[in-house]
C-alpha cells in the first residue's frame, strides 16, 4: 500500500493540474470499514482519475489480460489490484475481494466491463450485482463525467479537459434486481461529448470505422480546419462544435450518432435476419494470437477472419480455428485496435494495423443475436 500512496501522491498534483478532479460528495465517502467503490468506464485514465480524487486507497478489480506484460503485472500487484479473469466464473477473484473487505478495504469495481467506444452507456454485466450481494457491505457509486473527453478509447493520447466526479449516498445491496437498476440509474449518465478540436480530423476516422455514404472501411481521413473525407468515395465532412458531424451536406449529427448508424448498413442489417442466407464475410487482421486463461497469448501470424453461417472460422499460415456460435462467450474491444473472442475454453485475439474493430465486432454480435446466443459483454 506505501506504493500506491506513492503513487498517488505523485499523479494527484497533476491531474488537477491538467484537468481540475473535482471532487462532489465527499462527505458521502466513510472514513473507515469495508467499501465497495462502482463507477462508469469511459477512458484509459478513469481508474487514475479516481483513484487520485478519492480519500482512501482502493483495490481495482482488473482484468487478467493487464497482467500478461511483467512490468505491468508487477506494477498492478504492487498497487494491490486483484487480478479478474472476464470469461468465466473466477472464485479465487472473488474471494479476494471478501478478504480485503473483511480486512476493511475498499474494493473498486467498473460494472460495464470496458471502456464505451462512442460514449454511450454500457450494459451492466451480469455478475456484478449478485457479487455486491454477496460481498454484503456498503456500495456508493462515483460518477466521472468529462473523462470521455480526456481520453476515448479511439484516441492516440491524453487530452486536456474538465473532469468531475460525483459521490452518491451508501447503499447495502439486498435483491439483485433492484441492484442492476441502481447501478443502471446511477452509472449510465449521458457523458460530455469529446472535444475534437483538441483532437486531430483524422481521429474521427476511427469512431466512425466507415464511410458513411459509400461504407468503406478504414477510408475515412481527415484535414485540418474540421474537415473529413472519404478516399474511396471522395465525399466529405465538416465537424461543427467539436461533437458534430455534417456529411456530404447532411445535419449536423452527434458523432455518437454517427457512429452509431455506420457499424451496420442497412442490407447488413437486414441480411442477418432470419430467414435467408447468411454470406461469409471477412477481415483482414496483422496478427493472431490464441491462448488459455491470463496466460501469454500465442502469435498465429497474419491471416484473415471469415464470418460463415455456421461458425466464426479464424485463419493464419498453416493454422485455423473453427469457432461455433454456441461457444462464444464473450467479443470484446480491448484497446483501440483489437479484438478478443472468448469461448468457453480459449481466447482469441485479433490485431489491426489500423482503423477500429468495431466493424466486426458489430457483425459478430448481430449474428451471434440473430442465433439467439447467450453471451455476454465483456
Amino acid at each position: 500500500m506505501r506504493f500506491y500512496l506513492l503513487i498517488r501522491s505523485l499523479i494527484r498534483p497533476l491531474l488537477k493540474a491538467w484537468c481540475g478532479l473535482h471532487l462532489a460528495g465527499e462527505a458521502s465517502i466513510p472514513g473507515e470499514g469495508p467499501l465497495v467503490v462502482v463507477a462508469n468506464h469511459r477512458s484509459y485514465l478513469d481508474a487514475f482519475l479516481l483513484a487520485a480524487a478519492f480519500p482512501r486507497p482502493i483495490s481495482f478489480l482488473t482484468t487478467a489480460e493487464a497482467f500478461r506484460p511483467l512490468w505491468q503485472r508487477l506494477f498492478l500487484k504492487a498497487l494491490g489490484c486483484i487480478k479478474l479473469r472476464r470469461y468465466r466464473p473466477d472464485p479465487i477473484a472473488i474471494r479476494k475481494v471478501l478478504r480485503t473487505l473483511e480486512a476493511g478495504g475498499v474494493v473498486g469495481v467498473f460494472p460495464e466491463g470496458e471502456r464505451s467506444w462512442d460514449g454511450a452507456p454500457s450494459p451492466v454485466l451480469p455478475g456484478v450485482a449478485r457479487m455486491l450481494i454477496l460481498a454484503g457491505k456498503p456500495v456508493i457509486a462515483v460518477n466521472l463525467s468529462g473523462s470521455y473527453r480526456i481520453w476515448p478509447r479511439w484516441g492516440w493520447g491524453p487530452r486536456r479537459a474538465p473532469v468531475s466526479l460525483e459521490v452518491s449516498e451508501p447503499m447495502i445491496p439486498r435483491i439483485e434486481r433492484d441492484v442492476e437498476l441502481w447501478l443502471t440509474n446511477t452509472l449510465a449518465t449521458h457523458p460530455s461529448p469529446p472535444l475534437l478540436r483538441n483532437y486531430s480530423a483524422a481521429d474521427v476516422g476511427r469512431l466512425l470505422w466507415r464511410c458513411p455514404s459509400c461504407g468503406s472501411p478504414n477510408a475515412v481521413r481527415g484535414r485540418r480546419a474540421g474537415v473529413v473525407f472519404c478516399l474511396k468515395c471522395s465525399r466529405s465532412g465538416q465537424l461543427y462544435s467539436g461533437s458534430h458531424l455534417s456529411w456530404d451536406g447532411s445535419s449536423a449529427r452527434p458523432l455518437r450518432t454517427w457512429a452509431r448508424v455506420v457499424a451496420l448498413g442497412v442490407e447488413e442489417r437486414h441480411s442477418f435476419e432470419p430467414p435467408g442466407p447468411h454470406p461469409e464475410r471477412r477481415w483482414p487482421f496483422l496478427r493472431l494470437s490464441d491462448g488459455v486463461g491470463d496466460e501469454p497469448l500465442t502469435a498465429r501470424g497474419k491471416g484473415e477472419a471469415v464470418l460463415t453461417p455456421k461458425a466464426l472460422v479464424l485463419r493464419a499460415h498453416r493454422w485455423r480455428a473453427y469457432v461455433p456460435a454456441e461457444t462464444i462467450r464473450s467479443v470484446t474491444v480491448e484497446g483501440s485496435h483489437k479484438l478478443q473472442v472468448a469461448t468457453t475454453r480459449r481466447i482469441y485475439e485479433l490485431r489491426y494495423r489500423r482503423g477500429s474493430p468495431r466493424g466486426p465486432r458489430a457483425h459478430i454480435e448481430a449474428w451471434l443475436n440473430t442465433r439467439g446466443t447467450i453471451y455476454r459483454r465483456a
